[in-house]
């Protein structure tokens, strides 16, 4: 009879393990089919388009602003430098691989922007007209922007400085004073603060996000190993329910033995 007892209590415990272990494993099952499907539909959910936005999400994934953000005001506008991309005001102009922003202002109808390899024109709207190259400068790499007493733009390089003519079509040498050197400055707080979320936005797509969190690596090297786990888990989970299984199995045959 206590044999028999202790028995029964060894099952029952069996079961509530069991039982437990299936509750855990479950979360697993649920957090892998969940985003397997959103993986398996990444074009029609467009996960590598869509960004996350949470800022403990972007910090943990070492997404921070840049130590230093070179700004420039063109008339009523604001031109930054956000590391390798460029904003007028908040519009995204692009990513940039010719150097740091040197200086900008308005001329006219357009926005130019100098950057060390290179001259955007860009309107007020932010759209890039042009992107004048080594081959349309005087020289390079520019070193400044400035503005002649005519009111043409100045670009101030290591060989001296040239003024353009009215269509920005050649450029001339010049030994007159600029009236005017863009001069960087301190985007207002409003803007800044908008900038940097769309900035951090663009770095984590939703699609990275889903993938870390299918294979774990969303915790780092330890969350491998925590799949890893859950893996092993739902192992024993399979051989658990079996030996439940075999053992319900074989007192049913012998109640009816009996």
């Amino acid at each position: 009879m206590n044999r028999r007892r202790r028995h029964r209590l060894k099952l029952k415990s069996f079961y509530v393990w069991h039982r437990w272990l299936g509750l855990v494993a479950a979360l697993f099952v649920i957090l892998l089919a969940v985003t397997g499907l959103m993986l398996n539909h990444t074009d029609a959910l467009r996960l590598d388009s869509r960004h996350v936005h949470s800022d403990w999400l972007l910090d943990h994934y070492g997404i921070h602003a840049p130590a230093t953000v070179p700004a420039h005001a063109a008339g009523e506008h604001w031109v930054s430098q956000w590391a390798r991309r460029l904003y007028l005001d908040t519009r995204d102009l692009g990513e940039t691989a010719d150097g740091r922003l040197i200086g900008a202002g308005r001329f006219g109808e357009l926005v130019l922007i100098a950057l060390e390899r290179a001259l955007l024109l860009v309107t007020p709207e932010g759209e890039v007209v042009e992107r004048l190259g080594a081959e349309s400068l005087p020289a390079l790499p520019l070193l400044g922007l400035g503005r002649s007493p005519e009111g043409r733009p100045m670009l101030i390089t290591p060989t001296g400085r040239f003024v353009s003519d009215a269509q920005l079509l050649a450029w001339q040498t010049s030994t007159g004073q600029p009236a005017w050197i863009a001069r960087s400055g301190e985007l207002p707080a409003p803007l800044r603060e908008r900038l940097l979320r769309a900035w951090r936005g663009q770095g984590l797509s939703l699609e990275r996000v889903i993938l870390d969190l299918h294979s774990g690596r969303i915790l780092g090297a330890a969350g491998v190993f925590v799949m890893d786990a859950a893996a092993v888990l739902l192992l024993l989970l399979a051989f658990s329910g079996s030996g439940i299984w075999i053992v319900r199995s074989l007192r049913e045959r012998q109640r009816r033995r009996h």
